[in-house]
């Protein structure tokens, strides 16, 4: 097999870089997908459970309160 050349060697290189950096968009893309959608899903409990007029900070400060509760230690129970 013949050596590759310097510039043959570059292009490769710029090549597997570019694959490399489509393959990270592509998994924020689809990270970011995901939290949008659990974000959908609590706001959608949030409203299914008759909450969602409340304002945010009566809303954050009863959050609070459950996880408060709900630890166990230094974890929060499933």
């Amino acid at each position: 097999m013949a050596r590759l050349t310097l510039a043959e060697r570059l292009e490769k290189a710029a090549a597997k870089k570019a694959k490399a950096e489509q393959e990270l968009a592509r998994l924020k893309a689809q990270r970011r997908k995901e939290d949008d959608r659990r974000l959908k899903e609590l706001g959608a409990l949030v409203v299914k459970a008759g909450l969602g007029d409340l304002p945010q900070e009566a809303l954050y400060a009863a959050f609070q309160k459950i996880a408060q509760e709900a630890k166990i230690g230094d974890r929060i129970a499933p």
